[in-house]
């Protein structure tokens, strides 16, 4: 299950159980009340069947003279006792029927009891239909992903044979030709097949077998490559010797993903700056920058109409296998940096 399949399941499964639960606790708040409602109202017809024999264990009595606003046959709870009021016949005077108090808060916190244990139950059930129902509902879109990873696996493996083939002969062309426009249609196969080793990282996991690869020599051949892509832009360079083991086509996947951004989001006129060493590397433009620099690691996150929204989500996959440490930092229309820290 991916990141995408378990956010639609979490979602799915907070939003239905937390509305269930919800409705459930309202529910079965009215049922608490009118559990203790029916318990007070059983109270008070012991009360008042007792006041006509004065028969029974549980009760006291007293007498007391008539007072203004007085309450007859009604309960009365006071911190420290239970009773009613009731009219006894042919006398002015009253009946003071006590319950014990201790008696009474039992009775309560049975009640409270009950209607906890109901809760409990309420909620694992609800947990474990909101479950069900995430996964029922996970499903379709489970289906679809699925489909769509074949379609691009298919994709994919259709595009290897035509770029090949386009990249073979514009190399065997230039041989024979020094037209700028079979440059141009060689420079156009190598953006077409950098757009397909991104789809290949996308779709599955390459082995990344490390090796030795020199800096300088390694960098030179990038930024020759993008300032044939990008004329307007000046790339600044400041090379040192130093050489690294990595796996190289891992390596150049993060550099021309990071490099392609930095060109394909300048300003006219803009500048892309790159220095590096044995410990890192610094990649600095005059863009336009990113607004939301935590979420640029999420796939097909975009912040404009143009690109796919996985070329730094690819950056962020390959730097998590080969142990790269990458540090993004942005400000709108000022530009972005990008520091990769490389293994030792």
């Amino acid at each position: 299950m991916n990141a995408r399949e378990r956010e639609s399941l979490f979602k799915t499964f907070g939003i239905s159980f937390v509305s269930l639960l919800l409705v459930s606790v309202v529910a079965l708040l009215f049922y608490h009340n009118e559990q203790k409602h029916l318990f007070k109202e059983q109270l008070l017809a012991q009360m008042r069947t007792f006041s006509y024999a004065l028969e029974g264990e549980i009760f006291d009595v007293d007498f007391i003279p008539p007072e203004r606003g007085e309450r007859l046959s009604v309960l009365q709870v006071d911190k420290d006792e239970v009773y009613a009021l009731f009219l006894l016949p042919n006398t002015e005077r009253r009946l003071k029927v006590i319950y014990p108090y201790e008696r009474y808060a039992e009775g309560i916190a049975r009640q409270n009891l009950k209607s906890g244990l109901i809760l409990l139950a309420v909620t694992a059930v609800l947990l474990l239909f909101s479950l069900l129902f995430a996964f029922y509902a996970l499903r379709p879109l489970r289906g679809a992903l699925h489909l769509m990873e074949e379609f691009l696996r298919d994709i994919i493996h259709d595009l290897n044979t035509p770029i090949t083939a386009i990249t073979l002969n514009t190399q065997l062309l230039r041989r024979r030709y020094a037209d700028a426009e079979i440059e141009r249609i060689e420079t156009s196969a190598k953006t077409v097949g950098s757009l397909y080793k991104n789809l290949e990282a996308l779709s599955r996991e390459l082995p990344l077998e490390p090796e030795a690869v020199a800096l300088e020599p390694f960098f030179t051949q990038r930024v020759a490559y993008y300032r044939v892509l990008y004329p307007a832009l000046t790339f600044a360079v400041h090379p040192t010797e130093a050489t690294v083991r990595l796996n190289r086509d891992a390596f150049t996947r993060i550099v021309d993903n990071l490099l392609s951004n930095a060109c394909r989001y300048n300003v006219p006129g803009g500048t892309v700056e790159i220095a590096f060493d044995a410990e890192r590397v610094v990649i600095r433009d005059t863009g336009v920058g990113i607004a939301d620099t935590k979420r640029a690691f999420e796939r097909f996150y975009r912040e404009s109409d143009r690109g796919l929204g996985v070329g730094l989500n690819i950056v962020g996959k390959l730097c998590a296998q080969m142990g790269i440490g990458i540090e993004l930092s942005s400000e709108k229309g000022a530009g972005t940096m990008v520091i990769l820290t490389l293994p030792g």
